[in-house]
C-alpha cells in the first residue's frame, strides 16, 4: 500500500469518528425500548445498548422524538441516525437501513365481548407515523391517529374506537384486568431496524459499521435490562 493511501484511509476513519450523530428513539413503546437518564431502557434495552455502545461516541446524543417527526427529520438530515424503527419501502427512500434487529408484532386488539360477525371495524386507532396504519386500510377501516400506544388504549378502553393497533410488548404490559378484556390478533410482524439519514454525511459507512455490531450483539435481545451481555 502507497504512503498516500494510507494517509487517506486514516484520514477518512478521523472523519467519521469525529462526526458527532444525533440519534433518533421513539419513546411510544418504554417496555420494548426507551431513553431515560442516559440509558436504554426495555425488554430490548440489551442489543440495543450493546451496538451503540460499539459504534456511538461520547459527543452523540440521543433524543427520543415521536415515529412521525423521526421520519420528518431523517428525510431532511435533522437526525443522523434513528434506532428500532420498523423497516418499509417507503422509508427506505429516505435512508438506509441496517441489517435487522429483533422482529416485533403487532397486534389488533379489541373488546371480547365485540361480536366480530355483526360489528365491523370501523376505526383503529394507532400513533402517527406507524406502519400499522397500512394495515389499518386493509381492513377498510379509518384510522384514529394519537400521540402515544396508552392514548390508543385508553380510546379503546372507552368505546371511542372499535380497535387499537400496537405492538406485542406493549399489550403484554397491560394491567390484567385490562388486558382480560381484549381479544388479540396478531396483524403484521415487521422487522427492526437502524435508519440512517441519505443527508447525513458516510451514511453507507455508518450503516456498515452498525451492521459488524448488530452481528456482534447477536442472541442479547430479550435479556433482562439489568443483565450482563
Amino acid at each position: 500500500m502507497r504512503p498516500n493511501t494510507l494517509v487517506f484511509i486514516v484520514t477518512a476513519s478521523l472523519a467519521l469518528s469525529s462526526h458527532a450523530l444525533t440519534i433518533g428513539l421513539a419513546g411510544t413503546q418504554p417496555e420494548a425500548i426507551g431513553y431515560k437518564n442516559g440509558d436504554f431502557v426495555g425488554k430490548y434495552a440489551p442489543i440495543i445498548r450493546c451496538f451503540h455502545d460499539q459504534v456511538s461516541t461520547d459527543s452523540d446524543r440521543v433524543i427520543e422524538l415521536p415515529i412521525a417527526r423521526q421520519l420528518m427529520m431523517l428525510e431532511k438530515g435533522g437526525l443522523d441516525v434513528s434506532y428500532a424503527l420498523a423497516k418499509s419501502p417507503e422509508r427506505d427512500k429516505i435512508a438506509l437501513a441496517s441489517k435487522p434487529l429483533i422482529q416485533l408484532e403487532a397486534w389488533l386488539l379489541t373488546k371480547q365481548d365485540r361480536d366480530p360477525e355483526y360489528q365491523k371495524i370501523q376505526k383503529v386507532a394507532t400513533v402517527r407515523g406507524s406502519l400499522g396504519i397500512a394495515e389499518i386500510k386493509k381492513l377498510g377501516a379509518i384510522y384514529v391517529q394519537v400521540n402515544d400506544y396508552n392514548q390508543a388504549l385508553r380510546l379503546l378502553n372507552y368505546d371511542r374506537v372499535d380497535a387499537a393497533l400496537i405492538p406485542a410488548e406493549v399489550a403484554v404490559s397491560l394491567p390484567a384486568d385490562i388486558l382480560e378484556k381484549m381479544r388479540k390478533d396478531v396483524i403484521a410482524s415487521v422487522p427492526l431496524v437502524v435508519y440512517a439519514s441519505y443527508q447525513t454525511e458516510n451514511a453507507a459507512e455508518i450503516i456498515a459499521r452498525y451492521d459488524r455490531a448488530i452481528e456482534n450483539c447477536n442472541g442479547t435481545a430479550g435479556k433482562n435490562p439489568k443483565d450482563p451481555l
